[in-house]
């Protein structure tokens, strides 16, 4: 036990070193619900999320020729933000970050995950209106170069989350317009995001009304609602790609096919040349 405490000097919060001994002497009488666990499951979620993204990148890559960018999006997006969610609980000292380390990296990944996620919508959905979704990709991604020099140059983490909060709520109105040029034929994906966005919009909005005091309970979970949403796009990711793998296949079929059908047509064409010639020859050997 000493040398469990010696690993939480770091940690200035009393209740977290409270929770982590209460993990170690009763684990069979911890309330999942207890504040004081949050933070431990925040590192396993966030641990999960990276290691569900680092699969998808690779599996981008091993599938077919080239890059898949609709699975590589997704898996940068969920490696981002799982690796945000483990530096943004108060567990994270005991684990070798100091806070200082730990802020800098929440708001600096906070920046560059809107790049991933919205280059995933505009794969999702197309250009969109006036090339609307297209557009917004490469202000988001100007906007993360921005505020990442921003902090940098100024040596403060999070001179920009105002404007970040901002870029993101636009983003989620451009991706509700998006979705609702589709009203008429939503094939199974786009139900399944709009479902997901749905779920997660719903956690969101209960995380920031729940410290209010508005709603009738104390409850937090935008990390449960995150999940789903993670688990509809990687649902999405995974079918697109198998379905772009499988038209491959079949355009790779009949350019195989085309082929041996055009090298059948250049050995009758041959063959005939060669008949065509011994006949003439022997036509002018008997004149």
């Amino acid at each position: 036990m000493q040398r469990l405490s010696a690993l939480c000097v770091d940690v200035t919060d009393e209740a977290v070193r409270s929770s982590i001994f209460l993990l170690v002497r009763s684990p069979p009488f911890l309330n999942p619900m207890d504040p004081s666990l949050t933070g431990l499951g925040d590192v396993l979620i966030g641990s999960l999320l990276g290691i569900i993204g680092l699969a998808a990148m690779v599996l981008s890559l091993v599938r077919r020729p080239g890059t898949d960018p609709l699975l590589a999006s997704f898996g940068a997006f969920a490696t981002l933000y799982g690796v945000r969610l483990i530096f943004s609980n108060p567990l994270t000292p005991a684990l070798g970050a100091s806070q200082t380390t730990s802020v800098w990296i929440h708001n600096l990944v906070t920046y560059v995950i809107l790049v991933p996620a919205w280059y995933f919508f505009w794969k999702l959905l197309g250009d969109g209106w006036r090339s609307l979704n297209l557009w917004w990709v490469r202000v988001v991604a100007i906007f993360a170069v921005i505020a990442v020099v921003s902090d940098l140059s100024q040596g403060i983490p999070g001179t920009l989350q105002k404007l970040n909060n901002v870029i993101v709520i636009l983003g989620l109105v451009i991706i509700a317009s998006g979705l609702w040029t589709y009203r008429g034929r939503m094939t199974t994906e786009l139900r399944i995001l709009l479902g997901g966005l749905s779920i997660f919009g719903l956690f969101a909005i209960n995380e920031n009304l729940a410290p209010w005091g508005i709603l009738p309970w104390s409850w937090r979970g935008e990390t449960g609602g995150f999940l789903v949403f993670v688990g509809c796009l990687g649902w999405i990711a995974v079918r697109r790609s198998l379905a772009t793998e499988r038209e491959l296949a079949s355009v790779a079929g009949e350019l195989e096919a085309g082929g041996a059908a055009s090298r059948l047509g250049s050995g009758l064409t041959s063959s005939l040349s060669v008949d065509w010639d011994a006949r003439f020859s022997g036509f002018l050997s008997n004149g």
